[in-house]
């Protein structure tokens, strides 16, 4: 079985946070979030996809896919107001972000 696995959406916002991290605390708090739901997205479509071999788990998997797209265009825009954006299903964390929402808290109270 051939297989194609995008790796994109992670090397993406990976580059970016790798950068940018150390300029300011909402873009810190921004990059690994995104990385966190890309990675989760990831290993979500791939275990789909590599467990089940039918029609329904490549539906499943395109729906996510759909599902993740809109929800990285949200983030986006709505990041791009300033505004702090949390991704609704955060499954696992790799990336810790517990500090950095506090630091982004504390400076919007401040603001």
């Amino acid at each position: 079985m051939n297989m194609w696995i995008p790796v994109g959406q992670i090397v993406g916002p990976l580059g970016v946070w790798l950068v940018k991290r150390k300029v300011d605390p909402f873009v810190d708090f921004a990059g690994r979030e995104s990385l966190n739901f890309q990675i989760n997205v990831t290993a979500a479509v791939l275990a789909i996809v590599l467990i089940f071999d039918n029609i329904l788990s490549l539906i499943s998997a395109w729906a996510i896919v759909f599902a993740a797209i809109f929800m990285v265009a949200k983030a986006g825009v709505i990041s791009s107001r300033g505004e702090i954006y949390q991704y609704p299903v955060p499954l696992l964390s790799f990336l810790p972000r517990k500090s950095l929402m506090e630091q982004l808290k504390k400076r919007e109270k401040t603001v």
